[in-house]
């Protein structure tokens, strides 16, 4: 076997800043390989890994790595490779059940490794495959190596992940969970890889369009399909608008590409040519080019141009920096404002958009007709069927004007009738049959056709005339100065007097205005009403909601559950108790939500609405709340017929909800907090745990983990431990306070004496109910525990 050392550089993550260069030989290699395997294990099973999120899959897997070559300053950054000893490639899409397979056309290449990763399965193969080369591969070198590497073991190229040929590609060290079919083999037959042997199979290896492709490659635009940068707001879309990727190299870039002809250019300062790809009549520039600073991502003009003049700068940002915070950003945003012709283009465009749509509408006239004048008409004199017209007649016409507009509250189009073609006057949504019937008038009197210059007229007017009828309610009150906000359910529901009621009341109806002034502001608690039935609970939140209330939410599952919060203030949510524990998570995390996003019947996209309602809840029963955990969400307030001094029916008056609100108003402009704090966030959680339904084991749990144990407790058997439990303590025993318990503790000594051990379900059971103790929280790794071995435990809190 070559004795040639190989040289890799090692960091401790992925996020290392700095890698260590190492040289040592193949075996010593391969044992590292082999011992990391062993030695990089985890606790939880395969499935459960792969049941985890993706973030913390990547962050168990992230046991530290290696690039197969040498960096310059030892930074794993684009462009900072300079050689490579080892050929590694990604196996990410074998078949399933190929694993014996793979390994054996590894083998057959001569001097190679093979491990599976941490996802790996027999039913769906990862491995990693590791070639030690002949000689150290220059930077340009490697791509086309390991391309044609690639082709050898798979002519299609369909198992390998297409980023995989990346000069400075990061390999994680194997790691494996506790019962994963893991795989590391090595072999040392002593024939490496010849550089120049997979070079000579090109007829001229610098030419990147000769470079094998995997499948994932040639199917859709490298790096992914992205928004047309020319249609984008602001200075980024106006460079783009003005500069195509060639005319911003022309200008700002010379020298840098040399045309390659066919779309193609080479990067001048490499040694492969044609890498560089123009797409989309030369909106985007992708290159292959292994140095150049550019290369590897889909750029459009701007992003071009800042990654080679600016890109250094971003050398210190920390990872995850959002693209317009970089210093790259900036710099190139000074630039574009600087250059004349983006900036003349900037300017033009705000001009624009000001008018955009919204020429001069005519002023008023004694004569009714004086404002057809403005009708734009063809050659001939016939009304031209375009949008401006149709705006203008529904802005004018006497049986049109002043019945169209947006509800921005509900985000839906409104209107108040008559019109010709509906003798209906009350305010409600605009329907198809609104549609219908605007078509048929414009073509009836005005012979305009155009059935989406009709829809798009009547979209702009509701636009010209949006309103917010909440806002303009609230904005429309004026409060006497008498407080009444706080003392709402003390008074009407019969709650009782406490501050926790009053801040309760009074954070309820001051978030409700927040959520109407500030749309999608952060609130996710929900009031519970409990109490008997026609008291009043959902009569009072109805008058208080006003048009805006709803009580039809059942479920809090799909699409249905979200449109039924579109132009709703006040939501009730109907008998608390039919919660399951399933749907108590589900209202938790639907509750928590400050906008929701999905596409309405009949819409043509998907449209973010931010929350502007708040939610109550109802119930006829005192222990609604079932999960002993997560239940911050939730403020009860218990109601009573007997204390209560006002009758809703009668009292709770327009006048007085005006009131209310008007207050609410006044605490919201005075800055009231939404949140509790300190003895009202206690008094909180006493009215939480009140209002819990308790598993019937409680008592006895709580019971028993107060209950003094032997000093050699840990020492005695299962059997000692449960005879001194029948037998009682003897004569002269110390006793001490236990401090750390288990599941199966509790079960064999205080629930069971079968010497069975629990099952799934009870052993959930015991485990709730610790976690719900006051005074005892879960240790962060199981440990030995007496007589019942390696336990999770649960320790007693610290006075």
């Amino acid at each position: 076997m070559s004795a040639t050392p190989i040289t890799i550089s090692v960091g401790g993550s992925r996020w290392a800043s700095s890698w260590e260069s190492q040289t040592l030989s193949w075996g010593d290699f391969i044992l590292t390989l082999k011992g990391r395997m062993k030695r990089n294990c985890g606790t939880e099973t395969h499935a459960e890994y792969m049941a985890l999120p993706k973030a913390e899959r990547d962050r168990r897997k992230d046991v530290g790595g290696f690039m197969g070559g040498t960096l310059r300053n030892d930074l794993r950054r684009r462009g900072c490779c300079t050689g490579r000893s080892l050929i590694t490639l990604d196996m990410d899409n074998c078949e399933p059940g190929s694993t014996a397979k793979w390994v054996q056309v590894i083998r057959g290449m001569g001097t190679a490794a093979v491990y599976s990763t941490r996802k790996h399965d027999p039913e769906h193969p990862r491995l990693r495959a590791i070639f030690p080369t002949d000689r150290m591969m220059q930077p340009e070198e490697y791509q086309p190596c390991a391309r044609m590497l690639a082709q050898m073991l798979d002519p299609e190229m369909v198992v390998f992940d297409r980023t995989t040929f990346e000069n400075e590609r990061l390999m994680y060290w194997p790691s494996r969970s506790a019962d994963s079919q893991w795989i590391c083999e090595a072999t040392e037959d002593g024939s490496r890889i010849s550089v120049d042997d997979l070079l000579w199979l090109y007829a001229d290896w610098h030419d990147v369009r000769q470079w094998p492709a995997c499948p994932a490659e040639t199917v859709k635009l490298p790096g992914g399909k992205q928004a047309d940068p020319t249609a984008k707001q602001g200075v980024v879309g106006a460079f783009c608008r003005t500069y195509d990727v060639p005319a911003a190299i022309e200008k700002f870039l010379p020298g840098v590409y040399v045309d390659a002809g066919a779309g193609r250019l080479t990067y001048a300062a490499g040694s492969t040519t044609a890498g560089a790809v123009l797409y989309d009549n030369d909106t985007f520039i992708y290159s292959h080019h292994s140095t150049d600073p550019a290369g590897g991502k889909l750029l459009n003009a701007w992003d071009l141009v800042r990654i080679h003049k600016f890109g250094d700068l971003d050398a210190d940002a920390a990872p995850g920096t959002p693209t317009a915070s970089l210093p790259s950003w900036q710099q190139m945003r000074a630039l574009a404002e600087s250059d004349g012709p983006t900036a003349a283009l900037l300017r033009q465009e705000a001009v624009d958009h000001a008018m955009e749509g919204f020429e001069p509408l005519p002023e008023e006239d004694t004569d009714p007709d004086k404002w057809q004048e403005k009708l734009d008409r063809t050659q001939k004199g016939a009304l031209a069927s375009t949008i401006q017209n149709a705006w203008i007649i529904l802005e004018h016409d006497p049986a049109l004007k002043g019945r169209i507009w947006n509800d921005t509250f509900s985000e839906r189009l409104r209107c108040k009738g008559p019109f010709p073609w509906s003798d209906k006057t009350q305010e409600r949504d605009w329907s198809d049959e609104d549609d219908a019937g605007v078509r048929w008038y414009l073509e009836t009197v005005y012979h305009f056709s155009g059935v989406n210059k009709a829809a798009d007229a009547v979209a702009l007017t509701g636009g010209h005339h949006a309103k917010d009828p909440v806002r303009e309610y609230l904005q429309g009150l004026v409060w006497g100065g008498t407080e009444r906000l706080d003392r709402l359910f003390i008074d009407y529901l019969g709650a009782e007097d406490s501050s926790y009621t009053r801040a309760v009341t009074r954070k309820m109806f001051v978030a409700a205005v927040a959520r109407c002034f500030r749309p999608g502001c952060k609130f996710d608690q929900i009031c519970i009403l409990s109490g008997r039935q026609g008291i009043g609970k959902s009569l009072l939140l109805s008058r208080m909601g006003r048009e805006w209330f709803n009580d039809s939410i059942t479920s809090f599952d799909g699409k249905d559950a979200r449109e039924n919060l579109r132009g709703v203030w006040i939501v009730e949510l109907g008998e608390m108790t039919a919660f399951s524990r399933s749907e108590s998570e589900a209202a938790k995390q639907f509750l928590s939500q400050t906008e929701d996003r999905y596409r309405a019947a009949y819409g043509r996209r998907t449209v973010q609405y931010p929350r502007r309602c708040v939610f109550f809840g109802t119930s006829n029963s005192s222990d609604f709340l079932r999960d002993a955990t997560g239940n911050r969400r939730y403020w009860p307030i218990d109601c009573s017929f007997e204390r209560r001094t006002r009758v809703v029916h009668d009292d709770l008056t327009p006048a007085e909800v005006d009131q209310l609100w008007a207050e609410a108003v006044a605490r919201f402009n005075a800055g009231e907090e939404l949140i509790l704090r300190d003895e009202l966030q206690k008094a909180a959680l006493a009215e939480q745990q009140a209002h819990t339904e308790r598993d019937p084991w409680d008592g006895d749990i709580l019971e028993f983990l107060e209950k003094p144990v032997p000093l050699d407790w840990a020492k005695r058997t299962v059997d000692e431990r449960v005879a001194w439990w029948e037998n009682g303590p003897g004569e002269g025993t110390t006793t001490q306070q236990r401090t750390t318990i288990c599941v199966n503790e509790i079960w064999r000594e205080a629930l069971d004496s079968t010497g069975k051990a629990p099952d799934r379900m009870q052993s959930k059971r015991i485990a709730a109910v610790l976690n719900s103790a006051p005074n005892w929280q879960p240790a962060k790794y199981p440990q030995r525990h007496g007589p019942y071995g390696v336990q999770r435990i649960w320790r007693r809190k610290s006075e």
